[in-house]
């Protein structure tokens, strides 16, 4: 199943404006740490990743698989997450719990397939 619409630019036109938005936001108000920042940048990335490069070389770059849908609902999860859990984590830090550790795998295996689809296959390998 295929998802291609027009509309398709128009939602990643949105988000990379809200992120823009809030970006600025952030750095002229400092109302959420560092830390929060610097995931919520990683999970909007991604998400612009995902629904900006396809899948394989030969896809239009409009075309969205269901794949893809995944992807952006993990990359949004794992900053709801790591919102909800900031406190937990930081007071664990060096001890992170079982669910952590699985966040932390999913966002990780995330930035790998990222790094598959802008930069290409030679450099994941080489990062594994």
């Amino acid at each position: 199943m295929l998802i291609k619409n027009i509309s398709i630019k128009k939602i990643i036109s949105v988000i990379a404006i809200l992120f823009s938005i809030l970006q600025i936001f952030f750095a002229a108000y400092g109302i959420v740490t560092t830390d929060f920042q610097r995931h919520f940048h990683l999970a909007f990335v991604l998400i612009l990743i995902f629904l900006i490069k396809p899948f394989r070389k030969g896809m239009k770059s409009d075309t969205i698989i269901p794949l893809d849908v995944i992807l952006v609902f993990l990359s949004l999860g794992s900053l709801i997450y790591f919102r909800y859990h900031y406190h937990s984590i930081v007071l664990n830090a060096g001890m992170p719990n079982n669910s952590d550790l699985f966040v932390g795998a999913i966002v990780i295996l995330l930035v790998l397939e990222a790094v598959r689809r802008t930069v290409g296959l030679p450099l994941t390998i080489v990062i594994t």
